[in-house]
């Protein structure tokens, strides 16, 4: 999925693209799952979402292995390299019975201001 300010491109796992302006909505009624897709750029990279309550537990090196914020669990699983500043690699976020996980193959992003 590639979000943009005016909707997202969803590429589906047979290939197929398509188009939506509500992102969030089209998960729920493609998958029956709804993901918290605004918090996601903070989460990817291992940063809370500013202005609200979180909890955390960190490696050795500081860096986020559980984070806890609006009622998800986010596990980060792996990560970059073994350096302080590595950016995760894989994650999983959990709510109730929704489990989703993600694999981060390239970064192509700014940081998000806070780290």
């Amino acid at each position: 999925m590639t979000i943009a300010t005016d909707g997202a491109t969803v590429e589906l796992s047979d290939g197929r693209t398509t188009q939506t302006t509500d992102p969030e909505q089209f998960l729920s009624d493609t998958f029956g799952v709804t993901l918290p897709l605004a918090a996601l750029p903070n989460w990817f990279q291992a940063v809370p979402i500013s202005g609200s309550p979180y909890r955390a537990e960190t490696d050795s090196l500081g860096r986020p292995v559980v984070l806890w914020q609006n009622g998800w669990q986010i596990q980060y699983t792996a990560y970059a390299d073994e350096t302080a500043s590595a950016r995760p690699s894989r994650l999983q976020l959990n709510q109730g019975e929704v489990e989703a996980r993600m694999i981060i193959s390239e970064w192509s992003t700014q940081p998000v201001s806070g780290r």
